[in-house]
């Protein structure tokens, strides 16, 4: 009852706006484009992609360049988003704990870095596949180690020992999940630092 009014304040609302917004991006799309929820179609639908990588190029040398009076090198940038994959959450963790160094870091900084902060959420990491059927788990990491534009074709079949109606209600279980998403490169692991994760633990074997 409470909530039927609060939908109704929204509807009659014409000097406020309203922002839903959070991680789970299944359940935000479900939330309004389901015909059987009560926000159905109720606001505009925007879809934000992640930073792009030249406003992080520009904003982390005027980081650095206030932190240590110089810019980073390139290589030491492309890696900070090369393994983060640009994902806000992450490029932040990770120059969060750069940052915190008295001298400029250097490529194998960023790696070490990166590897010891994805092995300290090993733990959750791990507990969030151990939920997963193995099917389950081959698709994911099949994806981890290469995005694919064609999930249901005789290569990714091959990779994931999977015939096309498998690998198809994974892709839809792992999308309800929050574990994949599809862009202009295909479906991809949503969260890098577990795509890092499987990479170097091998979880497909």
């Amino acid at each position: 009852m409470v909530f039927n009014s609060q939908i109704k304040a929204v509807e009659r609302s014409n000097q406020v706006s309203y922002i839903f917004s959070g991680s789970k991006r299944h359940l935000l799309n479900e939330m309004f484009s389901n015909k059987s929820r009560p926000l159905y179609h109720l606001c505009d639908l925007m879809i934000v992609e992640r930073i792009a990588t030249s406003c992080y190029v520009e904003f982390l040398n005027k980081m650095a360049k206030n932190k240590w009076g110089s810019l980073l090198p390139s290589d030491v940038i492309d890696e900070i988003l090369h393994l983060t994959e640009n994902h806000p959450y992450y490029v932040n963790a990770l120059c969060r704990r750069l940052w915190s160094n008295h001298k400029i870091p250097a490529i194998a900084d960023v790696r070490n870095v990166w590897e010891h902060y994805v092995n300290q959420q090993g733990i959750w990491i791990t507990n969030d596949l151990s939920y997963l059927t193995l099917n389950r788990r081959k698709v994911i990491t099949a994806l981890a180690y290469q995005p694919t534009n064609e999930p249901q074709g005789q290569d990714f079949s091959k990779r994931t020992g999977l015939n096309p109606s498998g690998i198809k209600k994974c892709l839809t279980d792992l999308e309800k999940l929050d574990l994949i998403y599809l862009n202009k490169n295909g479906y991809c692991v949503l969260d890098p630092a577990i795509a890092y994760f499987i990479r170097q633990h091998s979880l497909e074997r």
